[in-house]
């Protein structure tokens, strides 16, 4: 199984994205979400995962920069 973090800013989004979506047909397990990316930074960096899943806009960093700021501190997902 790939463990799969979900990050975007909106709680409704997480929810359908969460309960929606077959994720262990394709071998996914999804083992954290985040309305923060500044708290997604910590909870990923603390416990990796395969993949991440970050909405663009947010209004506290956008995903494409906690992207960046995770592979500075060496994640490779």
């Amino acid at each position: 199984m790939y463990k799969v973090y979900l990050v975007d800013d909106e709680k409704i989004a997480l929810d359908d994205m969460c309960n929606n979506l077959p994720w262990s047909d394709y071998s996914f397990m999804v083992t954290g979400r985040q309305t923060s990316p500044l708290q997604a930074i910590k909870a990923i960096l603390a416990d990796p995962v395969d993949i991440i899943f970050t909405d663009i806009r947010m209004p506290e960093m956008n995903g494409l920069e906690m992207i960046e700021k995770l592979r500075a501190s060496g994640c490779e997902a």
